[in-house]
């Protein structure tokens, strides 16, 4: 990876790189979620999609997508969702809110 590269397919392919942008992703726009969805569609639902979003884009660039990877990314978007979350935990935590 070249360091003048903040962001590359193979770094958003990683546990890591794509819990990282997810956890961005979900805390600059689900003020949006919760204006205008359901209140039964709750921000882990949310980081869930984004998630298999992310995962699915990083997959089908890195390694092709076929229905094998679109199922292992699904699986995997709630592993990152969780780790996201995990992330939130710790940052409010630590009063960065």
């Amino acid at each position: 990876m070249d360091s003048s590269e903040l962001l590359t397919w193979s770094v958003l392919y990683t546990l890591g790189g794509a819990s990282l942008v997810v956890f961005y992703v979900v805390q600059v726009t689900k003020h949006l979620i919760d204006k205008f969805m359901p209140q039964w569609f709750t921000t882990n639902m949310y980081s869930v999609i984004i998630s298999f979003l992310v995962l699915l884009s990083a997959t089908s660039v890195v390694n092709g997508l076929n229905w094998s990877n679109g199922l292992l990314s699904f699986f995997n978007a709630f592993v990152v969702a969780y780790i996201s979350g995990k992330q939130f935990d710790e940052a409010n935590k630590e009063g960065l809110k």
